[in-house]
């Protein structure tokens, strides 16, 4: 089997970009912490940044960073078991662990090799973290954990031939099927050479140009709503012939520009294959990645946030999910098992799913471990699905791994990628058969600007609804209606669904009729039904963050200002469905 060497080049760049960023995370973090040391909402996110930053440089291969970022973090996890009596003494020691981080991330970007010794700086971090192991006092003998045996997980990438491609890992070498090869060209020729002069056809655009140029575009599309109610109100032929030719120019210039943000899904599957090897052989497991759909596109912003959930989701699958040759054997199963990481269009979302033939995940011992944790009281477990036990996975500071590794163990990940995807109107569904394997499967909008949105009427209020979270729109009878104690059902053809209004999602005690409308909501393999008063129309709207204030609610995903300036919130129907 030929070895195949890859180019980490192209990725340097992103790397750059996205480790000054959580090293921006770490610094604003910890000079919050400096002045209130309890902030929980603080440690997490310096955790998670630490965390993520030793997954991006061990992708790439760089070694001081990955070890770095990883004794660092081992200090913050004892942070956050006690973070009055950690943060204070720890603050300079971390201060100096994220300055020699820029100063090997500013390596990279200026193209040397980040091998800055940081020899002495690891000793502090780890004598640090051995001194302040939760539940110890300060400088109470500990075994050692053996930090300095952690194995460097270096990155290498994939080629780039489109379409679905084959990359066995494990216990053998790295092959792909299909590898340009360059023949070699004589330099002789028989007429003298001539200058030539190209120009290439790419042109690299700093990611704000483009950023401004959407919003421009996205203002002219509300104003375009306004001069359609406006056009609409006047009797003028010549009128309603230039404004069609103008919003026919405006739909092109939409999508010309949208499309400019769009990247192949390649750029980060590409990264996964060495990871993949390696972490397989540093747990003696032996298996063959499936990478499928990489030629999907996806907005360059959404690409850089499923990069970190698939590192996280990549490490859970070969830690939690595939078993070790002997234990597949055992199981009747092959001693070889299949990773599969795959991109997709569905409708109006893009679907990237991370699957694996393992044992899968036992919900009973999932519901066990959440009781035991105090996360849920056992009475509670009873009335849940298995969709929604399984969701427990993604609780903050769940694992199933009672020791810590270099891979997992911290109860670090799931919690992470579902905040990621729910903040890009996104959403993680996770499968699960006990010894068959498990999927876990990402939703996110094709396009992040625009949204495709049913207006509802809600009270007296109109809220829009990404139609891609819609499954269908379903007009009430009453025969449709029964109740089971307090839960309201509805009664299809063939099937019996939940059924609980918005109203009473956003907390609206107002309203007390029945809805006059089901818009069905497909989450986990489950089907509710979300009630509505009335069905307005159907538009495409300009999504926009919500304001800070209002970021925390669950129930909303963003906000859209209408044709005549009206502010109209947009619903996160799934998030909804999930305490349905």
């Amino acid at each position: 089997m030929t070895e195949v060497e890859f180019d980490l080049s192209e990725f340097v760049d992103l790397f750059v970009d996205e480790g000054r960023q959580h090293l921006r995370t770490l610094n604003q973090g910890m000079l919050l912490l400096e002045q209130v040391p309890g902030d929980a909402e603080s440690l997490e996110d310096v955790f998670r940044a630490a965390h993520t930053l030793k997954g991006m440089a061990a992708t790439m291969g760089y070694e001081a960073i990955a070890v770095t970022s990883h004794a660092l973090e081992d200090v913050l996890h004892d942070a956050r078991s006690r973070p009055l009596e950690v943060i204070p003494t720890a603050l300079p020691l971390v201060f100096r662990a994220i300055d020699a981080l820029e100063s090997l991330v500013d390596a990279v970007a200026a193209g040397e090799s980040p091998d800055m010794d940081v020899t002495s700086l690891l000793s502090e971090l780890h004598a640090f973290s051995i001194d302040g192991v939760p539940g110890m006092p300060l400088g109470a003998p500990v075994e050692d954990p053996g930090f300095a045996d952690a194995p460097a997980l270096l990155g290498v990438v994939a080629g780039e031939e489109g379409g679905p491609s084959d990359v066995v890992v494990g216990a053998t070498d790295v092959a792909t099927e299909k590898v340009p090869v360059v023949e070699a060209v004589s330099a002789t020729t028989t007429t003298a050479p001539q200058a030539r002069f190209s120009v290439s056809p790419l042109v690299r655009i700093d990611v704000q140009r483009l950023d401004r140029l959407l919003d421009i575009v996205t203002e002219m599309m509300i104003h375009r709503s306004h001069l359609s109610r406006l056009q609409s109100r006047l009797d003028s032929t010549e009128l309603d012939e230039a404004f069609a030719t103008l919003a026919r120019l405006l739909d092109q210039m939409q999508n010309a520009v949208l499309e400019t943000r769009m990247v192949p899904i390649s750029q980060v599957f590409n990264r996964f294959p060495r990871m993949v090897r390696d972490l397989l052989r540093d747990q003696g497991k032996r298996a063959q990645l499936v990478i499928e759909g990489d030629n999907t596109e996806l907005d360059r912003t959404a690409l850089a946030a499923i990069n970190d959930s698939l590192v996280h989701l990549l490490r859970n699958a070969i830690d939690h999910g595939l078993e070790t040759p002997d234990e597949r054997i055992a199981a009747g199963k092959p001693a070889q098992g299949t990773l599969w990481l795959s991109a997709r269009v569905e409708r109006s979302a893009v679907v990237v799913e991370v699957r694996e033939d393992g044992c899968g995940i036992d919900t009973v011992h999932v519901a066990e471990t959440a009781v035991r944790r105090g996360i849920l009281m056992p009475e509670e477990i009873t009335d849940m699905t298995e969709a929604q036990i399984l969701d427990l996975l993604c609780a903050p500071g769940f694992s199933l791994n009672t020791e810590i590794t270099t891979v997992s163990g911290r109860g670090v990940g799931l919690d992470a990628v579902k905040a990621k995807l729910s903040a890009l109107r996104g959403s993680l569904e996770i499968e699960t058969q006990l010894g068959v394997g498990s999927t876990f499967r990402l939703r996110l909008p094709v396009n992040l600007a625009m949204v495709d949105a049913l207006l509802v009427d809600v009270g007296s209020t109109v809220y829009a609804v990404p139609a891609s979270s819609v499954e269908s729109v379903i007009e009430i009878e009453s025969h449709m209606l029964s109740t089971v104690g307090d839960r309201a059902l509805l009664n299809l053809s063939d099937s019996v669904v939940p059924l609980k209004s918005v109203a009473q999602w956003l907390g609206d005690a107002s309203v007390s009729r029945a809805p006059a409308y089901a818009l069905l909501v497909k989450h986990q393999g489950q089907t509710y039904g979300a009630g509505v008063d009335g069905i307005v129309g159907y538009e495409q709207v300009v999504s926009k963050r919500l304001p800070p204030a209002l970021g925390r609610i669950h129930s909303l995903s963003g906000v859209t200002i209408m044709g005549e300036g009206e502010v109209v919130f947009i619903l996160d129907l799934t998030r909804m469905s999930e305490r349905a």
